[in-house]
Parts: structure tokens; C-alpha cells; sequence
């Protein structure tokens, strides 16, 4: 159904009414959105807001088709590139599931969405930071609104989404291999991109226990391919909903492996099975670092703090120095020799991944297992100094978190934190933090939104 511009107009005035934006200079609440830029009117039924900052929110989908978006994918599949990410959940004393999540992104010219369906069983909001060779921001804005197969295919690319029974899924990347490749999860039943899983879930159930059905029974899982690389992208969902439940949800090598109660995940396989022919999964000290102190969490508000614990920017920013402990381990620490970040977990990002598919450099062709031997520490040390701090990247991130993007958008391809943000299942309620500026964060009250 095609709104027209007053339709549109009065959807912006319905979603600011329901997102206050949290700003320590102000208590002014009537005065959100003030970087809102303009609305546009898209033929397919869909006006988006920009807000500034490469932030879109898309609203509202009354219909779009899976069938053709999964096809759209196939095309450009190979364009797009995916990030790597850690999230925690807990139910604290109230008996309210909370989460808490990074997710650690290539910064570029690309945008980050929010999304609203409202075509399915129950409406739902989600959130979607894409990257690769899509539409860039400017892009995105001067025409790729347009594109009715790339709108089309944002309704179902949310990676995170809540939907109006306070049901939420996030998904974290897996790294890959052919042991972990779907071809098909189900065959006979609705075949979907492993990326879309989210949006799909949100839609159409209103639990955990609904949600893990539907993913074993009425979908067809196949992966999604990575850009320049003959491997896939394989992703697992963490969950929660309004009555208490909580679990995690893992897709590897078409079976599927549901988690009860599992506090949370970053970029490795938590079934043992997976996990021990897991050669290059990340993301141990990540998660580590989130759950110290998890189980003193009692609020929405202090989940969001609490995840700062874990941000890639803090880990990079830091990470001038090493040591080597008694078991082999490397350990990166700041100015005062406290550890930060521990050899597999968080080295591998960017700079790993970087020197590691390099036909010029000595770790071409090795497994993390190489990497991680203690014999070979010094050489993979030495070549993640020098990209990190010699090439630059270091201080290009500072840069852009003294407030000059431009250097780090330029070259793209480094890891930060993107967005980060804390869920209330219960509460129905989501707080979230754009590309690490205090003034971009948002509080959406999604009951409203969607109601």
C-alpha cells in the first residue's frame, strides 16, 4: 500500500512521540530528534527518516515478499560484508530478561537502519548496520530509497528485532567452514537466508519456546555467502521474551542446537560439538569480560554501561603493549599492565583476518590454531602491531572518536564499536547507542511504536 506524504508525515510524528533521545546536557524531552534532516516518500510504501549520522529508520512495512528478497540477496550477496559482535542476557530480581549487546562493525560509508514490519503475525522494530558495496548513505539518501528490490530486501534484514510481545532475537556471527556450511535446514518448508532469520522469528512468534519451534520446523536455513572469500557466514540467535525465557539458538552444518538459559555468545560455537572443530572462532575475552559482574545487573539502564565493558574501541584504543603468561597466552594490557584483551578473543579481529589472507605475509594459509601457538606469538604479535599502530589505524579511530570521521570512513575495513544498546523483554523497551556518540543515543519505547 502506497502511503502518501501526509501518511509518512504523520508516522514521523508517531515514532519521535515514542523514541526520547538521552541527552546529559538537556532535560529537554520535547526537543528529540533535532537532527532529523528530512522525510522522504518511497513508491513502495515505505518513508524513511534520516536522522544524521548514517543513521535511516525505515517505516512502515504493510507488506513485502520473501521470495523475492531472497533472490535480491543471492545477487548481492557477495557485495555485502558482516561484523563481529558479543551480547549477554540475564533475568534479574523482577523476573525481567535483560540483554545487552555490541555489535563491533567495519566503519564506512554505509548506513545503519532501523526497521519497522507491521505485515506479520505481530509488529515488530529491528536494527540492521550494513556494509560492503550496497548503497553508501549519501547514496541511500539522493536515490537508493528508490530501489524497490533493496527496500524490499530491508524488511527482512534486521540482525536484531523486538516485536510488540516483547519477544527479542539478535544474531552474532560464527565463522565458518565446510563443516558448520547450511544448505538447507528443511527441505519442503519456507526457504530463508540465514540473515533474515530475525525479522522472520519476530514476526510470527511470541516466545522463546514458539521461536525455537519455528526456526527446527517451519524454515528452510541456508548460509550466506561472504564478499571475496569462497566460505560462509553462519549465524546463531540469542532470545528472550517478556515472560522470563531466554536461550540461544545455534545453526551449524544444517542441524540445529537450541541452548536454554545460556548467558551469552560472541563469535564462536558454544555446543561442544561445534566448538571443538571450531578453527577460528573469536570472541573469548570479549564475552568473558561482559559476563564479570553480570549477575549484579538489576537495570535496562545499567546493562547499557555495563556493555561498555566490552567495546572493541576500548580494546583497540589500548592495545600498545603485550605480555605472555605462564600458559602461553598473549594478553594486550593498557597504560597500567592491566590485561585488556586476550589472544583468542580479540587480536584475531581486523588485524588477524587482515595478515592472515595476505600472500605477502608469513601467516597466509595458517589456522587460528598456528596463530594461538605460543612458538608463533612473537611473529603474529609483531604483524598486528604493525597494522594497528605503524599503518595508521590506531590513529585513525582516535580521530574519529575525538570527532573527524572522515579518515576512518575513507578507508573503512576497521573494526569499532557501531552500535551497542541494552533490551527490556518485559519492559518492551530498547536503548541504543550509534557509532559511540553520547548525543545519538536513543530510548524507543516499543509498545508504543508498535502498538
Amino acid at each position: 500500500m502506497v502511503f502518501t506524504l501526509l501518511t509518512a508525515m504523520l508516522l514521523l510524528l508517531t515514532m519521535t512521540s515514542c523514541a526520547t533521545k538521552i541527552d546529559n546536557n538537556t532535560a529537554d524531552v520535547d526537543d528529540n530528534y533535532k537532527k532529523v534532516q528530512k522525510l522522504c516518500h518511497s513508491e513502495n510504501g515505505t518513508g524513511f527518516t534520516d536522522f544524521g549520522d548514517y543513521l535511516i529508520w525505515i517505516d512502515n512495512f504493510e507488506s513485502a515478499d520473501l521470495e523475492s528478497a531472497v533472490s535480491y540477496a543471492q545477487i548481492v550477496s557477495n557485495n555485502t560484508e558482516g561484523g563481529l559482535c558479543t551480547s549477554c542476557v540475564k533475568k534479574n530480581s523482577n523476573g525481567e530478561v535483560l540483554v545487552g549487546r555490541n555489535q563491533d562493525m567495519e566503519i564506512s560509508q554505509y548506513p545503519a537502519y532501523i526497521i519497522t514490519t507491521s505485515y506479520g503475525k505481530y509488529k515488530t522494530i529491528g536494527y540492521r548496520y550494513l556494509t560492503g558495496d550496497l548503497y553508501t548513505y549519501e547514496e541511500f539518501r539522493n536515490e537508493g530509497y528508490k530501489d524497490k528490490d533493496f527496500i524490499n530486501l530491508l524488511a527482512f534484514s534486521a540482525t536484531d528485532c523486538m516485536n510488540s510481545e516483547g519477544l527479542f532475537i539478535q544474531g552474532n556471527a560464527r565463522e565458518s567452514g565446510p563443516a558448520f556450511y547450511n544448505t538447507g535446514t528443511n527441505p519442503g518448508k519456507t526457504r530463508a537466508r540465514i540473515d533474515m532469520i530475525s525479522t522472520l522469528v519476530a514476526q510470527n512468534c511470541a516466545t522463546v519456546e514458539e521461536a525455537v519451534s519455528f526456526i527446527k520446523n517451519d524454515l528452510d536455513i541456508f548460509s550466506t555467502p561472504r564478499k571475496n572469500e569462497d566460505g560462509f557466514t553462519e549465524i546463531s540467535y540469542l532470545m528472550g521474551d517478556a515472560a522470563g525465557d531466554y536461550g540461544i539458538v545455534e545453526i551449524a552444518g544444517n542441524q540445529i542446537y537450541y541452548l536454554p538459559y545460556q548467558n551469552g555468545q560472541a563469535n564462536y560455537y558454544l555446543n561442544p560439538v561445534c566448538n571443538a572443530i571450531d578453527e577460528v572462532g573469536s570472541g573469548y575475552g570479549r564475552l568473558e569480560r561482559v559476563l564479570e559482574g553480570l549477575e549484579k545487573i538489576e537495570t535496562q539502564e545499567e546493562m547499557l554501561h555495563h556493555m561498555k565493558k566490552a567495546m572493541w574501541r576500548d580494546m583497540v584504543l589500548y592495545a600498545d603493549c603485550t605480555y605472555i603468561d605462564d600458559n602461553g597466552t598473549i594478553h594486550f594490557v593498557d597504560d597500567k599492565g592491566n590485561p585488556i584483551l586476550d589472544w583468542r578473543s580479540d587480536i584475531y579481529i581486523s588485524m588477524v583476518e587482515e595478515i592472515w589472507g595476505s600472500d605477502e605475509l608469513p601467516l597466509s594459509g595458517k589456522s587460528m590454531r598456528w596463530m594461538m601457538a605460543p612458538e608463533n606469538a612473537e611473529t603474529v604479535v609483531e604483524l598486528c602491531k604493525d597494522l594497528f599502530v605503524k599503518n595508521g589505524f590506531k590513529e585513525k579511530l582516535l580521530q574519529y572518536y575525538d570527532g573527524n570521521e572522515k579518515p576512518l570512513r575513507d578507508v573503512g575495513e576497521i573494526m569499532t564499536t557501531g552500535l551497542q544498546f541494552s533490551v527490556n523483554c518485559k519492559g518492551k523497551s530498547v536503548i541504543i547507542r550509534f557509532f559511540e556518540k553520547e548525543d545519538s543515543t536513543y530510548e524507543f519505547d516499543v509498545s508504543r511504536i508498535l502498538k
